[in-house]
């Protein structure tokens, strides 16, 4: 199955090189900062079930932010990212929420990333969890650097869209039921 995962957040978050860490299992230290989108591919197995990651990166600059609601439309999950070294892209949280409201389905799941935790850090993990338990999302921590939780907020979302589809599925398989129960009687 696939899950289209669009990455946005501000400039020089880490954006890139979550993706790049999670499809690659690899760190470019060298990477700039992206102008307009990059794509990433990705498959895993998620309870007897290939989740097949397509990713959008967005660009987070002023400069390419009117562009970013396109890669969102056909988002099933939107990934917002902060650097915990740098406060004003928590403050920032709302104004992508917003985006994301404006843009897209109400069944896109969202995720707010604390990226660079490797660093030292001037956002706590409880005040980006406060802020992602007031607009309602899952909060995870990364370091793009490291790797570490990389993996974890993608098997997660790969979990969810999984229970998506089961769930989905079973509901189809009730319907049909009552379908043939109505024909018969």
């Amino acid at each position: 199955m696939d899950l289209k995962v669009t990455i946005v957040g501000e400039t020089g978050v880490g954006k890139t090189s979550l993706a790049m860490s999670f499809a690659t299992n690899n760190f470019d230290a060298q990477q700039k900062s992206n102008s307009v989108a990059a794509f990433w591919k990705k498959s895993i197995d998620v309870n007897d079930t290939t989740v097949k990651f397509q990713i959008w990166d967005t660009a987070g600059q002023e400069l390419y932010r009117s562009m970013a609601p396109m890669y969102m439309k056909s988002a099933e999950a939107i990934f917002i990212v902060i650097d915990v070294t740098r406060p004003q892209t928590l403050a920032q949280v709302a104004f992508w929420h917003d985006q994301i409201k404006l843009n897209c389905a109400q069944s896109v799941e969202v995720y707010l990333i604390g990226n660079k935790i490797d660093q030292q850090r001037n956002v706590t993990e409880n005040e980006a969890f406060i802020v992602a338990k007031q607009f309602g999302m899952k909060y995870f921590e990364t370091s793009a650097l490291k790797g570490t939780g990389v993996n974890s907020a993608f098997q997660k979302i790969a979990e969810w869209k999984s229970q998506q589809t089961i769930c989905y599925t079973t509901e189809r398989v009730i319907e049909d039921e009552v379908e043939k129960k109505k024909c018969c009687c």
